[in-house]
């Protein structure tokens, strides 16, 4: 019996300053069965021994590895630009360097891919591990029953509504990516990893999803979004904010099923809007604020009135919007994000 030919799948991990988690990482990725790994770790100049242990742990790999060190900082979105330039694999997927998963993750991702006939984009579940309590959450995907495999851009409606969570691995057809142009918004330091999977299954012509949840996304207190610090949470959002603006002109440019359309226009741009308001009133920058107000037709933060019985808050938070102003700025430039 001839022996099946498993292509290989480039592993990419942006890493700053994990000197003492990214051993634990790149070990799951070592344990896995998928016999063909290459594995790329981008460390962002990071000021401690991240690349030290990264060469430690690496050091009895059986896959292919390599380790690329920044100049200088650039942020999570350059580094894993970097890794897509540099991988070599049929497929990628990107790794957070302080997370872990189970042995049989890529062996997963890769028998839902071949049997959607080599999906562009293949999705799969994610357990979140809360380090300071020890407990697990299962976050699997549920597609209701709709075929998105041959219609991606149902399942990119479906995350717009909140639906579901996607793990950070998601598996990717290197060669569409690159044909799509598609990257990472460099200097964006949160909201770029959904960003770019939304751009992605949004110009794909076929996708699969893993219902089951192998990759563990790990909550511990050294991670950015846990940052008590107000400023570093208000350019979080902001960057937050950004990404989906970006988002829905992506998705106005290349969306061509009309309830992907239809849930932009009526949920993705108002929310877009809305968070860029609160994000200048967390600034105290009532200029940016008043000019988002008086230039955008009051149809556009009505028109939730769609999606009211799906999401009824966006349409709350249009009359408040619209019609008391005042409380809504005052209220957003108190808040802590």
């Amino acid at each position: 019996m001839e022996e099946k030919m498993f292509p290989k799948i480039s592993v990419i991990i942006p890493a700053y300053n994990l000197e003492k988690l990214i051993g634990k990482a790149i070990g799951a990725i070592i344990k896995q069965d998928y016999p063909e790994l290459e594995i790329i770790v981008v460390d962002d100049c990071s000021s401690d021994g991240t690349f030290v242990a990264a060469e430690t742990a690496l050091a009895d790999c059986r896959f292919e590895y390599r380790i690329i060190k920044h100049e200088r900082n650039r942020g999570v979105a350059a580094a894993r630009n970097t890794g897509i330039d540099s991988a070599t694999g049929v497929f990628f997927a990107f790794f957070d360097g302080d997370d872990f998963c189970d042995t049989n993750l890529f062996s997963l991702l890769y028998t839902a891919a071949d049997r959607a006939g080599g999906a562009d984009v293949t999705m799969c579940g994610r357990k979140v591990y809360y380090s300071d309590t020890g407990k697990i959450e299962n976050c699997p995907i549920d597609d209701d029953g709709t075929n998105w495999s041959s219609s991606p851009q149902l399942a990119v409606r479906a995350k717009i509504m909140s639906s579901y969570e996607v793990s950070i691995c998601t598996l990717y057809k290197t060669e569409f990516i690159r044909c799509c142009g598609i990257r990472n918004h460099e200097g964006c330091r949160a909201g770029e990893d959904g960003e770019f999977f939304l751009k992605a299954l949004v110009r794909a012509k076929s996708c699969a999803v893993v219902r089951e949840c192998p990759y563990v996304y790990v909550e511990h207190p050294a991670m950015g979004s846990k940052n008590f610090n107000r400023r570093v949470r208000v350019e979080r959002y902001g960057d937050n904010a950004r990404a989906l603006e970006r988002c829905c002109r992506y998705i106005e440019e290349y969306g061509s099923d009309e309830r992907l359309l239809n849930v932009n226009r009526y949920k993705l741009y108002p929310e877009t809007l809305f968070r860029l308001s609160s994000y200048a009133a967390m600034n105290d920058d009532k200029g940016t604020f008043t000019k988002i107000r008086k230039e955008t037709p009051s149809g556009v933060f009505l028109g939730s009135w769609h999606i009211f019985f799906d999401k009824p808050e966006y349409f709350f938070k249009a009359i408040l919007f619209l019609l008391l102003p005042k409380l809504y700025y005052a209220y957003y430039r108190r808040k802590r994000p």
